[in-house]
């Protein structure tokens, strides 16, 4: 929705700081039963769920969360699912040592995929011709039409948890309880990277959208955003005072525009918590004063951005985003004042007075530094 955030800050700045911000309000719109969670994902129009775990895989239509059908066929617990990006077909993977390819539409079983062990996480690559697999301490590369294994990635110490392509589909990333993420090219069996600085298992990894960056949520300690070129750590999402939901512990992963990182942890101290991507802590979500988690730390956005699943025990939350007033601060960067913002697709405007006219600063992103603070200035943001 276009229009403008009346959240204007009119100061005389001086060397000191003043700060006014806004913030960012979840509503729980719809709670339904889903059975045992493992995992969860959306299709890419955001009209159904697809969850997985030790009762078997099934779709659920949303908002509603009503049953629509299940996944028959895995004979054990299903650890990982993902939609491809047409929502044509979702890949599971299981303790029965599968992975299996699956028509979203009607439920039919496409292809099986056989390892020799779990397989705990799973991912399609974007033009759905490949799919990943994590297998114990490697990650597997298959062709999604013919069922033959294209390449094994070795190199990890530990059980992997976690794979993701890439956007362009040219690189796979691997989390692993070994505490390191990887980073690999399709093309060859040997890793071009490694993320080294998580403390606890690494249970999730992610790519930005543009695929500058890379995510890694762990078992026990804050989520952390890496440089994809140079494997340099550049920030935890944490906070001093953790309590409620402010360790972004567990999974994590980017919204669709890549400007908010959802964490959902496995307990109530970590749990379920949303931070702008630059590292500014927005929101955690609650009901009845507990924080939602759960044993897998499942979660996802919609398509939309503006609403998000978390789940905890047999039950998966939808909520509705609402930003009361979109998030604007100031505070002094090497002396100087500076406007921070969390909403990254708006468009910071200034004005030199009260009746002056707004001029747009289309090519300034947070943080905006203030060269000339001894004057009254007014600023706001408008909104896409």
């Amino acid at each position: 929705m276009k229009g403008f955030a009346w959240v204007v800050i009119a100061l005389l700045i001086s060397t000191t700081a003043a700060a006014a911000e806004g913030g960012l309000a979840t509503e729980l719109v719809a709670q339904f039963e889903c059975g045992d969670v493992e995992a969860l994902a959306v299709s890419p129009d955001g009209s159904t769920l697809v969850t997985c775990g030790n009762s078997g895989v099934f779709l659920w239509e949303l908002p509603s969360g009503a049953y629509v059908r299940s996944f028959e066929g895995h004979t054990d617990w299903v650890f990982a699912v993902a939609v491809s990006l047409d929502g044509k077909r979702l890949v599971t993977g299981s303790g029965d040592e599968t992975a299996r390819l699956w028509e979203l539409a009607t439920g039919r079983l496409l292809r099986s995929f056989a390892h020799d062990d779990w397989v705990e996480a799973v991912a399609i690559s974007p033009d759905g011709s490949r799919i990943v697999t994590g297998v114990g301490d490697t990650a597997r590369l298959w062709n999604a039409s013919t069922g033959n294994l294209i390449r094994t990635f070795t190199g990890h110490l530990g059980s992997v948890e976690s794979v993701a392509f890439s956007p362009d589909g040219q690189h796979v990333l691997t989390g692993s309880w070994d505490k390191t993420a990887k980073l690999w090219k399709t093309t060859s069996s040997s890793a071009i990277r490694t993320f080294v600085g998580d403390t606890s298992w690494i249970v999730s990894v992610a790519f930005s959208p543009d695929g500058s960056n890379v995510l890694t949520g762990s078992m026990d300690g804050p989520a952390r955003l890496w440089d994809t070129s140079t494997g340099k750590l550049v920030r935890k999402y944490e906070e001093a005072e953790p309590w409620p939901g402010r360790r972004g512990g567990g999974r994590a992963l980017f919204s669709p525009k890549g400007d908010r990182v959802l964490c959902v942890g496995y307990t109530d101290y970590d749990g379920a918590s949303l931070w702008a991507t630059s590292g500014e802590f927005l929101c955690w979500f609650c009901e009845d004063e507990q924080c939602w988690a759960s044993s897998s730390g499942s979660g996802s956005f919609l398509p939309n951005g503006r609403q998000i699943l978390t789940a905890r025990s047999s039950s998966v939350a939808l909520w509705n985003l609402s930003d009361l007033n979109p998030r604007l601060s100031i505070g002094l960067t090497n002396g100087l004042p500076a406007i921070r913002w969390s909403d990254a697709t708006a468009t910071l405007q200034k004005a030199d007075s009260l009746n002056g006219a707004w001029t747009d600063l289309p090519s300034i992103g947070s943080p905006y530094r203030i060269t000339s603070p001894a004057r009254m200035q007014l600023f706001r943001l408008k909104l896409e």
